[in-house]
Order: C-alpha cells, then sequence, then structure tokens
C-alpha cells in the first residue's frame, strides 16, 4: 500500500508535461535524483502543476484504479481506497496549511 500511496504522485510528472509543454521536471529529477526528498517545491516550478490539476488526477486514477481492482480482489480494492483517500486528505490538508501561511504573510 505504501507504494500505491508514493505512486500516485507520479502523475504530478503528467500534469506538468501538460501543462509545459515539455518533460524538464522528469530530466531534472533523473539529473538530480535528491530532489524528490525535498518535496515538490524543488522540483516543480510555478503554474507547472496547480493544486486542482494535482487533486483531480489522483482522484480519477484513484478511482480507476479501485474499480480496477475490485473484480479481481475486494481486500486489495479496500486497501487502495483507503490508502488514495489518506493521501488525498493529506494533500487537502498541506494546501490548507499553505494557505494559512499565505495568508498571515499578507498581513
Amino acid at each position: 500500500m505504501v507504494a500505491v500511496g508514493v505512486g500516485i504522485d507520479a502523475d504530478h510528472f503528467l500534469v506538468a508535461r501538460l501543462n509545459r509543454g515539455d518533460w524538464k521536471n522528469v530530466r531534472r529529477c533523473v539529473q538530480h535524483p535528491s530532489l524528490l526528498l525535498r518535496g515538490q517545491a524543488a522540483i516543480f516550478d510555478s503554474g507547472d502543476l496547480w493544486r486542482d490539476q494535482r487533486l483531480l488526477s489522483h482522484l480519477l486514477i484513484s478511482g480507476s484504479l479501485v474499480v480496477g481492482i475490485w473484480p479481481l480482489h475486494r481486500y486489495w480494492a479496500f486497501g487502495t481506497a483507503v490508502t488514495m483517500y489518506t493521501h488525498l486528505i493529506a494533500d487537502l490538508f498541506s494546501d490548507m496549511q499553505t494557505r494559512a501561511e499565505y495568508m498571515a504573510g499578507q498581513m
């Protein structure tokens, strides 16, 4: 389940590719793998990846994955659903924290 929870973030590169028109972010990570440990701000430039795009792609992939696994093995489908739900809640919480920090800086 850890691989699913972490692996879902690979979609960020696909969304950034659609926005930028190139694979700069992937090349950056291949050249400097330590960036993967520093967080998204070290990997993506401003405008490469929007929060709503990231969350929508997570929802689409998560739903498809759970529906695809369900007929094969319900236990793993349920575990995947719980893992993805937890990941989405963590992303939303992180977005709220970022917004709170931004608003505090505006005052």
